[in-house]
């Protein structure tokens, strides 16, 4: 977590770039034939599928620097996702729209495997590394075409392939498109939030079983890239039914092509207020880890809709996806 933590501050750090991107790709997922040093037999090495949803940045005129969730699909006795941080060297482009570009960063992954006894999976996490090469089309009016091929080495896991082809919006293209109004917020951005969200739980298992769960929220701005925020949650989740906990977090924000919007990061403890159990019968921890990716946009001058995802990670199964959405009140600017 702190490598990717590090690479997004420094991302979210950055003044207004006019090279901001945002792509969705997908494609297929294949082990590259070794596990641990160990031969994977290629009777067992199926293709799966797999996506990414990432966002680029320009740091200098041949750097760039991006976030990015991936999904490795359904491998053998594998369900891995997690995220990715790179640092990219950029090629001139030809003729103003062919460019390539090299990546390699830190993949925190979550890795839902299979397993022979009761609850049958364990939920596994590690850093890896990825090395990726993309080759962009840029159009015109703002869209542009991506392949890229990524290489996925796991430690003591499955090492993959990823082959994704998709599509993309360069967002400086909007940035311009900002009115005087709009800079003048974005200049004096609130410190007070305080919102209600509701959303589903998912565990993390074979199953993935669905649960609701709703909550209030308040967000204090420190400085105008990072935040504190702490939350009350319910959820209808496990074999003992509803329960009910306070999550914490830092975040790392930063506002893109409008004032509007707002991404972020963060991560922080959840910690139950009540014992339960889960599908495995054994007793949840009181407290989880969390990490966590945010999205705001600013429906009017103090009502803002925030859209949340947190993975929750333990080192007892009880993994899980809370993804929540929410109205927000905010003020003090």
């Amino acid at each position: 977590m702190l490598p990717l933590l590090a690479l997004a501050a420094g991302v979210a750090a950055l003044p207004r770039a006019h090279a901001e991107e945002l792509a969705l790709l997908a494609g297929a997922t294949a082990p590259d034939g070794h596990w641990s040093g160990v031969y994977y037999p290629s009777e067992q090495s199926s293709v799966t599928y797999g996506w990414e949803l990432e966002y680029r940045q320009r740091i200098l005129q041949y750097l760039d620097a991006s976030f990015a969730y991936l999904n490795e699909g359904h491998l053998l006795g594998h369900q891995r996702d997690g995220g990715v941080a790179q640092l990219w060297a950029v090629s001139p482009r030809w003729r103003d729209r062919l460019g390539f570009a090299f990546g390699v960063g830190p993949y925190l992954y979550f890795d839902t495997q299979q397993t022979d006894q009761p609850p049958w999976f364990r939920n596994y996490h590690g850093v890896g590394e990825i090395y990726t090469g993309s080759l962009t089309y840029y159009a015109a009016n703002g869209w542009f075409a991506r392949l890229s091929l990524s290489e996925i080495h796991a430690p003591g896991n499955v090492d993959t392939h990823m082959l994704l082809l998709g599509a993309g919006y360069r967002l400086d293209q909007l940035f311009h498109e900002q009115t005087a109004s709009e800079r003048e917020q974005l200049d004096t951005p609130s410190r007070h939030q305080l919102g209600v969200f509701g959303g589903e739980t998912v565990e993390n298992g074979l199953g993935s079983s669905k649960s609701a769960s709703f909550g209030i929220e308040y967000r204090y701005r420190v400085t105008s890239h990072v935040e504190l925020s702490g939350a009350w949650l319910s959820e209808d989740d496990g074999l003992d039914g509803r329960h009910n906990g306070v999550l914490g977090a830092l975040w790392l924000e930063n506002r893109l092509f409008s004032p509007r919007l707002s991404v972020g990061i963060g991560i922080g403890p959840y910690v139950s207020l009540q014992e339960h159990r889960g599908e495995d019968g054994e007793l949840a921890p009181s407290v989880v880890g969390m990490g966590a990716m945010t999205m705001s946009w600013q429906l009017a001058r103090s009502l803002l809709g925030r859209l949340t995802w947190y993975r929750g990670f333990t080192q007892d199964d009880q993994d899980r996806d809370v993804i929540i959405m929410g109205l927000s009140w905010d003020w003090g600017r």
